[in-house]
């Protein structure tokens, strides 16, 4: 009986240390964001109250109102969501294609193919940009100028070999991996071909993966913007204007008034980062079904 209570006390004391670590990690996390959504709510009179620490005073939503009019909000973030949503859609609809091939076909030289798929995962894109960049500027036969169009985009959406695109196979090879064979042979037996098979058996398990991988990408997209400022320069976008703000400062009376820029410019990390705080309380279900499944098989 004394070993048993024994027991129960550790296994109480060890999970109450556990939590504690999650709670301190999670505090260290999102304590930038707390910061920065309750400085959004500030105003000027609050920066200057040596007594106001982090909740202001005298609450305010007029600091959205000018941030929205400095970033252009609506237009820019209606243009940043249909570029970022149909690119990452285009891309999941490729890898899933991708992946299905690597994990459910036997074809010469499939894990040397998969290999190179990893390996982009080691070298840095950043590389990539210069090569791209001038393939783009001269391409097909016709020597093409895509440079400033969406186009180059679209086609390495299309093609698989966008922003992390290599991650993305890998998760969702992983997941159709765990299939079992049995399932593709009793559909070939009922007349069903490889279309079908994917289409009405792979892809109705896939639904957690699918989304869990654009919730990544879309992110990806979101906070490194880099592909967008080099193919795409000439079309503003949320991170655009994002970057650019302070040089909107110091085109207006607020040059000098360095302590309200300092709102202003934590207002606009906030509504920057909100549609990624949407998409992830949308796809959080999905992500946690996701991790139980996935990387499961070899």
């Amino acid at each position: 009986m004394k070993l048993e209570t024994k027991k129960k006390t550790i296994w109480i004391l060890g999970g109450f240390f556990r939590y504690l670590i999650l709670v301190g990690l999670s505090f260290i996390i999102i304590y930038p964001l707390i910061i920065t959504l309750l400085i959004s709510f500030m105003q000027s009179s609050d920066i200057y109250d040596t007594a106001v620490r982090f909740i202001p005073k005298s609450p305010t939503l007029q600091n959205y109102v000018d941030a929205s009019i400095f970033l252009d909000y609506w237009k820019t973030i209606g243009i940043s969501l249909a570029l970022n949503i149909s690119l990452c859609l285009i891309e999941m609809i490729s890898c899933l294609l991708v992946a299905y091939g690597f994990a459910r076909f036997k074809f010469p030289f499939r894990n040397l193919l998969f290999g190179c798929v990893i390996l982009t995962l080691l070298v840095p894109y950043s590389i990539y940009f210069a090569p791209l960049y001038f393939q783009f500027q001269s391409y097909g036969p016709f020597d093409w100028n895509l440079l400033t169009t969406p186009l180059p985009m679209f086609l390495l959406s299309a093609t698989a070999v966008g922003l992390k695109d290599g991650l993305i196979i890998y998760i969702m090879r992983q997941s159709f991996k765990g299939y079992p064979k049995e399932l593709e042979e009793a559909a070939a037996v009922d007349g069903a071909g490889t279309f079908k098979v994917f289409a009405k058996i792979m892809l109705p398990g896939a639904v957690a993966v699918f989304f869990t991988c654009f919730m990544f990408a879309f992110v990806w997209k979101w906070t490194d913007p880099t592909y967008s400022e080099i193919f795409f320069p000439n079309t503003e976008f949320i991170w655009t204007k994002l970057s650019t703000i302070d040089m909107q400062f110091e085109l207006t009376d607020l040059k000098n008034d360095y302590y309200y820029r300092a709102i202003l410019k934590n207002t606009s990390v906030v509504m920057y980062i909100l549609p990624l705080l949407l998409l992830f309380m949308f796809t959080k279900r999905f992500l946690v079904e996701s991790i139980e499944t996935t990387g499961l098989v070899g």
